[in-house]
């Protein structure tokens, strides 16, 4: 007897909707980098860094797959780092088009509202425990969190120094050697920049290195 598929007992024990295919998500929707972005904020962290940072809020390029950390002390700083990245990346804010990002209280409040209505960004919120739309951005937090342990204990580098880690070399390496989202062929960098990144002067991050100054009589010679 053949095997008969009854629409209405499927959608009866479905628990949520279908989740949207690639070709329908608005992924593929940005034409410039940073135009449609993710966001999500990892922490409260165990360890305080040595610069007093104990959260990291991280930005992923839907576009590009670029990534971008900015750091923070307390959770409600996050239109802080919001306007450093703006101001590191050198991206008008009206050009960004659509932030997406998870419930959290750093995201919904008055403060990051007016900024987003101010220059025309469309605040994009997930639904509760529907996190598949910004699921590049919690990846992208999985995968610097653990780039920079292994970093750290490749180099044996104190706890206290994570951020640096973080931003100085895990976000930096996926950037210059990971695809581009648009290109399979070409970095992220190379897509970014319209040419490669010279990776011949990448040191293993935690090696010994030495600071050079040229001594100049009419100025101090201290490193201060």
């Amino acid at each position: 007897m053949p095997k008969v598929k009854c629409p209405v007992c499927i959608a009866s024990k479905a628990t949520r909707h279908k989740r949207p295919s690639a070709s329908t998500a608005n992924t593929r929707s940005a034409s410039g980098p940073w135009q449609d972005m993710y966001s999500d904020l990892s922490g409260k962290m165990r360890i305080q860094s040595i610069s007093g940072y104990r959260y990291f809020a991280v930005f992923v390029c839907a576009w590009s797959a670029a990534e971008h950390g900015e750091f923070i002390a307390r959770k409600n700083h996050f239109i802080d780092a919001y306007r450093r990245f703006l101001a590191t990346t050198g991206m008008k804010p009206q050009y960004i088009r659509t932030l997406q990002t998870d419930q959290g209280g750093e995201y919904i409040n008055h403060p990051m509202q007016a900024l987003c209505d101010e220059h025309l960004t469309n605040h994009v919120v997930c639904a509760k425990d529907e996190h598949y739309s910004v699921g590049a951005a919690e990846t992208a937090v999985n995968n610097l969190r653990h780039n920079a342990r292994a970093t750290m204990l490749h180099g044996n580098i104190p706890e206290h120094f994570w951020h640096f880690a973080t931003r100085a070399h895990a976000a930096y390496i996926h950037n210059v050697t990971s695809p581009s989202r648009l290109e399979k062929s070409k970095t992220i960098f190379w897509l970014l920049f319209s040419k490669r990144a010279d990776l011949t002067q990448v040191p293993p991050y935690g090696c010994f290195a030495t600071v050079y100054k040229t001594f100049h009589p009419t100025k101090a010679s201290s490193l201060a």
